[in-house]
């Protein structure tokens, strides 16, 4: 599976939609891959086991999968 790639300002239509930092896709990590770790979100691939559970959970589509 294709891990995930951290939220940014855009989805793949290239319309801005910003992050609210609900931190949704922080609680869904079943492996604690991503993190927000002001002013910046980390994401640790050798953690990331591609299941998309933050992707799920996201309110606007604001993370892609690669």
């Amino acid at each position: 599976m294709a891990a995930a790639r951290p939220p940014s300002s855009r989805n793949t239509d290239e319309e801005i939609r910003p992050c609210h930092l609900c931190l949704r896709c922080v609680e869904a990590c079943p492996t604690s891959a991503l993190a927000y770790e002001r002013p910046r979100w980390r994401l640790d691939l050798s953690l990331c086991m591609g299941c998309r559970d933050c992707t799920a959970v996201c309110p606007n589509p604001l993370i892609q999968s690669s």
